[in-house]
């Protein structure tokens, strides 16, 4: 479709399941397609440099779908310039996302393919499998094989806030624990083909300008009732939905300290017009002040991609399988925490966990 009518249209959006982002998106990059896509950006951490760096090269303009709330940030921000809460250590970010093929292992029963559905080509660049019930609409979020699992599906919403307030930059290391299914006492079952139950990550980001390390816990699965963040900080805290939705001040008194009446008037700049600002900069250009003002193009996104992506190698890790030198399944990284080389592109100290920066494409 692209090659036959490259000369009909200027952009492309994409919508595809995550399995399929990158090679769509650098397809239409290489043609000079401006591209608007869904989050996450990418399947893999290396795609997502990938598709930074290609957007970069073909000079094509670039926007991630978000529903930010741009006057709930911007509210934050003005809070925390201001000085309400103190310097930020701890941040805490949950969500009550769930799916309903978490936990279990790819079923072996196969069913028939849906007449209307061409599943080959559904599959795309991933490993074939034989068609199962319950995959489509929506579960295929759950199962790494097509999906990113719960924090690839609500990280550019509740942790997308968080990056926007304080360019946390990439995490030092990152921990996970995960709740896992049992067969029998003390002998969980191993899942490596969808995501947990639930998780708590732990992302620990250097400290800017001497200051602590700032520590980021993310909670799903039911850790937490609702979405939502809270930021700890050294004079108080704050708290809003995802999104940067109702963002209030604690204790409530600190409300009453600080007029907002500067900011109460704001339009948003992003709320449901995101899509115009990406077709203004497109038609306006690359090099264009449009271009360079969208907050959620590809450069901007990378870091915050890379971190969904580093969190997920933890979980994967998580319920990864050796044995030992009896021949007994042990899972030796429960107690690991990835240590992450930026430059490097790898974890140091898990080899095992580097096998999920990337993947192999199927030619389909």
């Amino acid at each position: 479709m692209l090659q036959h009518n490259t000369t009909h249209f200027d952009a492309v959006m994409i919508s595809s399941p995550n399995h399929m982002h990158a090679p769509q998106c650098m397809a239409a990059m290489q043609l000079n397609k401006h591209i608007f896509i869904q989050q996450p950006l990418s399947h893999t951490l290396q795609e997502g440099r990938m598709l930074r760096n290609a957007a970069l090269h073909y000079k094509v303009v670039t926007q991630i779908n978000n529903t930010h709330n741009s006057n709930g940030i911007h509210k934050l921000m003005h809070w925390q310039q201001a000085n309400l809460i103190g310097d930020i250590h701890t941040i805490y970010c949950s969500t009550n996302r769930s799916l309903a093929c978490q936990g279990i292992g790819w079923p072996k029963n196969t069913s028939s393919t849906p007449s209307q559905l061409d599943w080959n080509l559904w599959q795309g660049v991933a490993p074939a499998k034989d068609y199962i019930n319950g995959l489509l609409p929506t579960n295929w979020r759950a199962w790494w094989h097509y999906g990113n699992g719960v924090l690839g599906d609500m990280a550019q919403a509740i942790l997308g806030p968080v990056f926007a307030l304080l360019n946390l930059g990439l995490p030092l290391y990152v921990e996970c624990m995960a709740v896992a299914r049992y067969h029998q006492p003390f002998t969980p079952i191993g899942y490596p083909d969808s995501s947990p139950l639930a998780t708590h990550l732990v992302f620990t980001f250097e400290g800017k300008a001497g200051m602590p390390n700032i520590v980021l816990h993310w909670m799903d699965g039911g850790f937490q009732s609702s979405n939502g963040i809270h930021f700890i900080g050294t004079k108080g805290k704050m708290v809003c939905g995802a999104y940067g939705d109702a963002p209030q001040l604690l204790p409530a008194l600190k409300s009453m300290e600080f007029s907002d009446d500067s900011i109460e008037n704001l339009e948003s700049i992003m709320d449901n017009t995101q899509h115009k600002l990406w077709v203004e900069a497109a038609i306006a250009g690359f090099h264009s002040p449009q271009s360079k003002a969208l907050k959620y193009n590809f450069e901007n996104s990378a870091t915050l991609n890379e971190c969904i992506h580093l969190g997920n190698m933890a979980i994967r890790s998580y319920d990864l399988q050796q044995k030992n030198r009896s021949g007994n399944k042990i899972f030796p990284d429960l107690s690991i925490r990835l240590n992450w080389d930026q430059s490097a592109m790898r974890v140091t100290n898990f080899d095992d966990a580097n096998q999920f920066i990337k993947k192999d494409y199927r030619l389909f």
